[in-house]
């Protein structure tokens, strides 16, 4: 069974360029200089989890990074002739989405996977349009449904369950095959100074603030799983010999100082890794800072936070 696993449209039909944000909110921009583009994270993950625990051919497409409106995107997927075509929509891209999914269905039958902050929100009304709906962090719950086969009875709605939350352990490393993680760098979001690839150290956030579609939409509430240590830097270690060109990582956690702790204990290790002659930057909140992890963090390489 060949599966295709895909993000949302790249330009919509008015010609503004999508910039969907992981796990955040999607927006766009009018021109091409301003449409920077972020690693879709977890579809990069599961695209990782099939190849390493399914016999499935699995492919990961980006009509974001190749600047594809719908037309071209669906072409695209229609090339690859998927049994199953998996796909991330927001509210922003949703209708167009939607219209790519059902174009592919027609032209050569695949079954449609629907995951992402609309079809989690409005399952049942995606529902309408997709053979299955996958409602909330859908990591797990795709690996054993495929694990399963793929033969899923009919339209239905995998609902979110908090126990179905993925194990950080038991993740590999986003792919890197199907799409290159530098080329993300390479159009990343502005505040990136330097030649970054955003790696993840941990998923989820210990807060629930009302505005945050990540905790209420993917995580069902406050949770928060640290990647340990010796993976995070494995990470770099491989990702830095892949591309000798890198000049840092954007760490683009939902907080990345959730625990201050482990922000030291990371911090030395950069530097015991002799990484510390690279540049980072990381998604955090102020109030678990202190001077102390402040100067470890100076020391191992971060310039912004």
């Amino acid at each position: 069974m060949k599966i295709v696993i895909a993000n949302c449209v790249g330009i919509d039909s008015d010609g503004w360029f999508i910039i969907p944000y992981p796990s955040r909110w999607t927006t766009s921009a009018k021109d091409h200089s301003d449409a920077f583009t972020y690693y879709p994270k977890d579809l990069g993950y599961l695209t990782a989890l099939l190849k390493q625990n399914t016999n499935h051919k699995v492919k990961l497409v980006d009509a974001c990074l190749d600047r594809q409106n719908k037309e071209e995107y669906a072409e695209t997927i229609i090339k690859e002739k998927p049994d199953w075509l998996v796909m991330e929509s927001s509210t922003r891209t949703f209708n167009e989405d939607i219209w790519v999914a059902q174009e592919v269905k027609k032209e050569i039958g695949a079954k449609i996977m629907m995951t992402g902050q609309h079809p989690s929100a409005f399952a049942d009304e995606t529902s309408k349009h997709c053979d299955v709906v996958i409602k909330g962090e859908y990591l797990a719950p795709a690996l054993h449904f495929f694990n399963h086969g793929g033969n899923g009875a009919g339209s239905g709605v995998i609902d979110f369950n908090k126990t179905n939350l993925m194990d950080v352990s038991r993740l590999p490393f986003p792919e890197d095959v199907d799409v290159s993680r530098y080329d993300y760098a390479l159009k990343a979001d502005p505040i990136c100074r330097y030649r970054e690839i955003q790696l993840y150290t941990s998923r989820g956030c210990p807060y629930s603030c009302v505005f945050c579609v990540a905790s209420h939409t993917y995580y069902g509430g406050p949770d928060w799983r640290p990647r340990p240590v010796k993976s995070i830097i494995g990470e770099m270690r491989f990702l830095y010999e892949k591309y000798p060109e890198l000049e840092g990582m954007f760490f683009d956690d939902e907080i990345h100082n959730a625990s201050i702790k482990r922000v030291k204990e990371l911090s030395k290790a950069i530097v015991k890794a002799g990484f510390d002659d690279r540049r980072y930057n990381a998604m955090c909140a102020y109030h678990t800072f202190d001077r102390e992890s402040l100067e470890l963090m100076k020391r191992a390489g971060y310039y912004l936070v």
